[in-house]
């Protein structure tokens, strides 16, 4: 029977010695580390929170805060639990759990409260990048989400989806695009009159570094006006702000179902008989069915624009336009 050398056994023992030196080389980094993201979440003054663990180990560290509250510039955003993960070996990447619900409290006394069966938001942040937001890749998605807005000074509403996803991607010439879709939108009062309900919304856009303005590329719309009537828009523009402070730009929309909207507009107050008439009449030189009747189903372009502080509706002053 040959015998194994001493130097030989030291070769078939040393790639073990090297892997276990390496795993108690990455245990350590990996106590430090999470002995540092507790030390500096105790010490953060504006982050408050019942109870911290750090757990995930050996690959991740996954942060779990309960009842927590960030102070942040415009107001406080507190929950029962958030749980946070990032991987061991690339902190760009962050994913965020809520359970329980977000509720955010302004400075002007606003509440915004956030609750769903499935909350979760991904950020990945580029490798050259400094703007948390514009450099890096956001995602969130709501299942079942439910959004109650209590304005200071009005009773506020309720904002409920089947599913909601956003996505901020950056792209080249120092813009972030921005990518929203939902699923069965609808907006009531809080004594849950209904005021806006929408079987599917999607919004692309693009916002610059400067943030002064933003340019719509495709807007859908599938709005229910009643148990009957439905009305699409599609449309884009650019918005943006005046040096006054009023919203600026215009939008170029598409609308199906045309007669349906001027009729509910005059009937909720929001046009007038003689306005109406004037939009109709256009409507029929647009579809040539002035003499026919004008389809249900005709489509029909029209521009909303906001300039000088006004809001116009195609031809049409409605009103001021809002102040940012």
């Amino acid at each position: 029977m040959t015998k194994i050398t001493t130097k030989r056994k030291r070769a078939l023992l040393w790639p073990y010695i090297a892997l276990l030196t390496l795993a108690l080389t990455a245990t350590g980094f990996w106590f430090m580390g999470a002995a540092q993201i507790k030390k500096s979440l105790h010490e953060n003054p504006d982050i408050n929170f019942s109870s911290l663990s750090v757990g995930g180990f050996p690959s991740q560290y996954r942060i779990i805060m309960a009842d927590y509250v960030f102070r942040l510039p415009q107001g406080n955003l507190s929950g029962d639990s958030l749980t946070a993960t990032r991987m061991f070996y690339n902190f760009n990447h962050t994913i965020i759990w809520a359970e329980g619900g977000i509720q955010f409290d302004g400075q002007s006394g606003d509440r915004l409260t956030l609750t769903g069966e499935a909350l979760q938001a991904s950020h990945v942040m580029t490798k050259e990048g400094e703007d948390y937001f514009a450099d890096a890749r956001i995602s969130v998605d709501l299942q079942k989400p439910r959004f109650a807005v209590r304005p200071a000074f009005a009773e506020g509403m309720n904002i409920t989806s089947e599913h909601i996803q956003f996505y901020s991607l950056p792209i080249e010439a120092r813009q972030t695009r921005l990518l929203f879709d939902a699923n069965n939108l609808a907006v009531t009062e809080t004594d849950n009159q209904q005021i806006l309900s929408l079987n599917k919304t999607i919004m692309e856009a693009r916002l610059p570094a400067n943030r002064n303005s933003i340019t719509l590329d495709a807007m859908k719309l599938d709005i229910n006006l009643s148990a009957e009537e439905r009305l699409g828009i599609q449309g884009n523009g650019q918005l943006g702000r005046n040096e006054q402070g009023y919203l600026d730009g215009t939008l170029n929309l598409t609308f199906e179902n045309m007669t349906s909207v001027l009729r509910i507009l005059q009937t909720n107050g929001l046009l007038t008989a003689d306005q109406v008439a004037i939009l109709s009449f256009a409507l029929q030189l647009k579809t040539g069915s002035i003499t026919k009747g004008t389809s249900e189903t005709d489509t029909f372009p029209l521009t909303l624009a906001f300039k000088q502080g006004r809001v116009f509706f195609g031809p049409l002053d409605i009103g001021p336009a809002p102040k940012l």
